[in-house]
């Protein structure tokens, strides 16, 4: 899940109020990486004959968390619909030569963390292994 944390909000539903707090669920695509592969990443995203290229951000995750030793970012892509798209990802070292660069189709899903009155994203997760294989999440 991709949250962004803030406040409470109130939401009502058919007469019965539901407490959402303001935490904002982000659209896109995130990436777990190998972390020897990894030191920069792009995103190249197509749907409804457009295409979008998005820099992953990226971040190392606390050595107490269960990524921990992993590489992880995301592709912020606000309009991203949660139906199959195209997407190319290219991992770079870091002088900047790409080590990945694989197409593949997905199929992002809408996530409703705090339920479907509270609003939702598309999101979509992508894996490179060692092997510098890419697979869905």
């Amino acid at each position: 899940m991709l949250s962004v944390a803030g406040a409470l909000i109130v939401g009502c539903d058919a007469g019965t109020e539901h407490v959402c707090p303001a935490v904002a669920t982000i659209t896109g695509i995130g990436v777990d990486i190998e972390p020897s592969l990894a030191d920069h990443a792009t995103i190249r995203a197509c749907w409804a004959d457009r295409c979008r290229e998005q820099a992953v951000q990226m971040f190392t995750p606390p050595a107490t968390t269960q990524m921990a030793g992993r590489k992880w970012g995301i592709a912020i892509l606000p309009d991203m619909p949660d139906a199959p798209i195209d997407v190319t990802l290219t991992v770079y070292t870091a002088d900047r030569q790409p080590v990945v660069h694989e197409r593949l189709t997905i199929d992002p899903v809408m996530s409703y963390p705090h339920g479907p009155e509270c609003g939702g994203a598309a999101q979509a997760g992508l894996v490179v292994t060692a092997d510098k294989r890419v697979r869905q999440r």
